[in-house]
């Protein structure tokens, strides 16, 4: 995970959340009703459930670009088993078949990666909604 993309992640947010209560009547609503919960000292863990939020999302996205290409992987190597079968080549089959089980393979361990953000994800926002 680069710690740049979440660093800039957080400070575009952060400058959006400012200008949203500086310039809308909403925001300055909110922020005049929850402002004491986002300031002070006891506000350091509400900040950090809201920075693994968003480490949340950020690794959202990249499972879902992991999982496109697992897609495109795992239909190139049935392409390659499927031609080397029909070609009578068997080194390009077995390469093709190779290819495949370690993309399922790899899939079991996005998908183990996905299932746990997830998990994860919808614990530390009950938490934080709770708080």
């Amino acid at each position: 995970m680069d710690s740049r993309g979440l660093a800039v992640s957080g400070a575009c947010l952060l400058v959006v959340a400012a200008l949203v209560i500086r310039f809308t009547r909403w925001g300055s609503r909110f922020w005049r009703i929850t402002g004491e919960y986002y300031t002070g000292r006891h506000s350091v863990q509400i900040w950090g459930l809201f920075g693994a939020l968003l480490l949340s999302v950020i690794t959202s996205v990249r499972l879902t670009v992991l999982f496109t290409y697992y897609s495109n992987d795992l239909y190139s190597a049935l392409q390659a088993a499927f031609q080397g079968a029909a070609a009578g080549n068997n080194a390009v089959r077995d390469s093709g078949i190779r290819g495949f089980w370690v993309v399922i393979w790899t899939c079991c361990v996005i998908a183990t990666l996905q299932v746990i953000r997830v998990m994860t994800d919808l614990y530390v926002t009950q938490r934080f909604l709770i708080r």
